[in-house]
């Protein structure tokens, strides 16, 4: 399975794309965007038919999503390394499940962009036992 995450100044959020191990189409998720009704039906008229076909959408930013993440790629995109405990992180890591810990792993931009001017960014053990990605 292949996940693509599309990304554009036209809509906010971003819209899932998946690709079975054939490359080949099998869904989209548009939940985590705010893309409209219009938007909707063009991501439908113009879906790949493949994952390589993918780049077709011309002003958008697509990253794949990885399928498994290791502790030092969390903790070195999670950023927090002054305040918060490698230790005690990698304990609360190692007890997720490997789907977990790539949600987690993918949802950190989304919250970092997310959190108000004034509030301070969670410890990451406070992040992962939060479960945000799940909201």
């Amino acid at each position: 399975m292949r996940i693509f995450e599309i990304k554009s100044d036209k809509f906010t959020g971003a819209v899932m794309l998946k690709f079975n191990d054939d490359g080949k189409f099998c869904s989209i998720d548009f939940s985590g965007s705010g893309v409209s009704y219009d938007q909707m039906v063009w991501f439908l008229r113009h879906l790949p038919k493949t994952a390589d076909e993918i780049k077709c959408y011309s002003g958008t930013t697509f990253v794949e999503i990885l399928d498994s993440v290791t502790f030092d790629a969390f903790w070195n995109k999670y950023d927090d390394k002054a305040r918060s405990s490698k230790v005690k992180t990698k304990r609360v890591w190692d007890k997720m499940s490997r789907a977990e810990q790539v949600k987690a792993y993918n949802y950190i931009e989304r919250y970092v962009r997310n959190i108000p001017p004034t509030v301070c960014k969670k410890y990451a053990t406070t992040y992962l036992n939060d479960q945000l990605w799940n909201n």
